[in-house]
This record gives structure tokens, C-alpha cells and sequence, in this order.
């Protein structure tokens, strides 16, 4: 869905839409499943375009651990403010004020709303994702799932450079 900025107005506009998982790239994070449900409003706030929206997905992910796929439900509430680039002053050293950090310049008046959606959902991915709090993870040496069963290499490969402190007491 393509969102015209120029259709803003200072009274919010209300916006709903459904976004194919497809048109959501997540690279090697994961997968959108389905589609992501977005509702939200548009305003403009004077050379400011808010998007102040929330966003409910399902994201197909791997375990961090032992690498098993898994799904995650996110429901994500954001405000993006956005900035037509023509507008922006240009000044060689420039103080950029707290306010205008989270400010986005756009170079058309138009934005892609899976684009959008596919920036919230990486910035609120957890950094490690767990099939279950105490997943056991992958034996280093076999490569043997601990979560399903227990293999036997044991501890004895040891690096040499560690070998002596094995013997303290």
C-alpha cells in the first residue's frame, strides 16, 4: 500500500490495510506469516507528516540455540514523523536538536507501507529468540539437537590451551 503524504491533513485520517507476507522482506531474520494487519492514522502537524499506527504480525523464526523454527506473534505500536527533503535547510555544521532524531526525510511525497512495517518488525525482534526459556541448544561437536536427545562426545575435547587448569583443585 502506498501512503500519499501530500493527503495529510491536521485532522487525523484514519488507515487500515493488510499487507502480504510476500511484500515483506525480512532477509535472513525470518518470514512474515500471513499477512501484517496495520491500523493507524496520518496527521500532518506543520512541515511534519506523523504515521502513528500499530501493527500485529506473525513472523516465522529460528531458535537462536538449536535452530528449530518457530512462530512469534508481535503486535507493534509506533509513530514515525517524516520530513519532505526539499523543506530541510542545508548548513555545513549543524546541531541537529534531540526533537529531530526520530524525524525521517522523504525525497517523494510517497511511502510504501510494507517498507514501513518491515522496519518495526526488525527494530522490535528480540535479539535472541528461544524455541523455550531453557532450550539446550546444538552439541558443538556432533551438531546432535540436546532438546531431543543426549549424545556422547562429553566434555573431552578440550582446547590445549586451557588443558592445565583441568588438574588445579
Amino acid at each position: 500500500m502506498i501512503i500519499d503524504l501530500a493527503s495529510a491533513q491536521t485532522t487525523p485520517k484514519p488507515l487500515s490495510a493488510d499487507v502480504e507476507g510476500v511484500q515483506i522482506d525480512l532477509g535472513d531474520e525470518g518470514a512474515v506469516e500471513g499477512s501484517a494487519h496495520f491500523a493507524g492514522e496520518l496527521f500532518r502537524e506543520g512541515s511534519q507528516t506523523h504515521l502513528r499506527g500499530n501493527v500485529k504480525v506473525s513472523v516465522e523464526l529460528q531458535c537462536t540455540r538449536c535452530v528449530e523454527p518457530l512462530t512469534m506473534a508481535l503486535e507493534i505500536s509506533f509513530e514515525d514523523v517524516f520530513v519532505d527533503a526539499s523543506e530541510e535547510r542545508i548548513e555545513k555544521d549543524l546541531e541537529v536538536p534531540v526533537t529531530d532524531l526520530d524525524v525521517e526525510l522523504v525525497a517523494a511525497d510517497e511511502l510504501d507501507l510494507a517498507d514501513i512495517i518491515r522496519e518495526q518488525i526488525l527494530l522490535n525482534l528480540p535479539e535472541q529468540v528461544l524455541c523455550k526459556e531453557d532450550c539446550k541448544g546444538l552439541c558443538p561437536q556432533c551438531g546432535t539437537n540436546r532438546n531431543r536427545q543426549d549424545c556422547d562426545c562429553g566434555d573431552e575435547d578440550i582446547d590445549p590451551r586451557w588443558a592445565a587448569l583441568k588438574n588445579l583443585n
